[in-house]
């Protein structure tokens, strides 16, 4: 995909104790690009591999799949991709395909053909999350209209990432990896990534666009509203837009929440879930 890296490689294997979790038991391992950012978890005994790929530009998501999933020898893959920072209604979803069902493959970019609920209630992912005996959560969060100073601050970005940790019940595992990178105006920006026992965390800032993507990904589940709602707020952002997405979902794919607050009016700013479930 012609990316430059930037740092080094992180690599760590979790698991190590006499009796291990067996969802998060598996190497994990991140690497920064020049913009974006190549990050993976594998848990040895699901024999599971979730590689995300966040990259600025265009890439084709085709040669991602076909080198992964050889790379793994897996049996079958699935893949999606979702274009980010574009202040739309609706998550921009497209490239959907699972090899292990061929009929399931799309590519239209108007508009997704599998149904995205546009609830973000705890209650509705986690039942998703049962019934579809999923592995892990991955919540992105992309801000719009942020506070130019608090997306420019190193610290202000570490402690947000330190605080997201508790937030979600994760174990940061090692030093975080940051990139501060000025190649155009377009990208100028802080990038950050922490891995954590159950993944990654790691957030990108456009500083000239005043946009932040935020990227979670645990195998516990998390409260992804009250997480945007937080983000949103820390970071100044006028407007956000926060999609969940299940993975490792066998039997179903793709299963998406989607929620989309237009106006910093509309951000529920209270610390505590609103109402029961929400």
């Amino acid at each position: 995909m012609e990316a430059e890296t930037s740092g080094e490689l992180l690599i760590a294997n979790f698991g190590g104790s006499p009796d291990p979790d067996p969802r998060i038991h598996g190497p994990s391992f991140a690497q920064m690009l020049n913009r974006g950012l190549v990050q993976g978890h594998c848990p040895t005994h699901s024999r599971l591999a979730c590689i995300d790929v966040l990259k600025e530009g265009n890439f084709d998501p085709g040669k991602i799949e076909k080198l992964v999933k050889e790379f793994y020898k897996a049996e079958f893959a699935q893949t999606l991709t979702i274009m980010r920072g574009v202040p739309d209604a609706i998550a921009d979803v497209n490239n959907v395909y699972d090899t292990s069902r061929p009929d399931t493959q799309w590519t239209q970019v108007e508009r997704p053909r599998p149904p995205i609920k546009t609830s973000m209630s705890t209650v509705d992912i986690n039942n998703a999350f049962e019934k579809h005996g999923s592995w892990g959560q991955f919540t992105y969060i992309d801000l719009f209209n942020c506070d130019q100073d608090k997306i420019d601050d190193p610290n202000h970005i570490a402690n947000y990432f330190a605080e997201l940790c508790v937030a979600i019940g994760a174990a940061p595992y090692g030093e975080p990896i940051t990139g501060d990178f000025n190649r155009t105006p377009e990208t100028t920006g802080r990038s950050f990534a922490q891995l954590i026992e159950t993944s990654l965390v790691q957030g990108c800032f456009l500083e000239n666009l005043q946009r932040g993507m935020i990227d979670i990904f645990s195998c516990r589940q998390f409260h992804a509203k009250w997480i945007s709602d937080y983000t949103a707020k820390y970071f100044g952002a006028n407007e956000y837009s926060t999609a969940t997405v299940l993975r490792g979902c066998a039997e179903q794919f793709p299963v998406i929440f989607h929620n989309r607050v237009s106006t910093k009016a509309d951000i529920q700013w209270a610390l505590e879930p609103s109402r029961k479930g929400e």
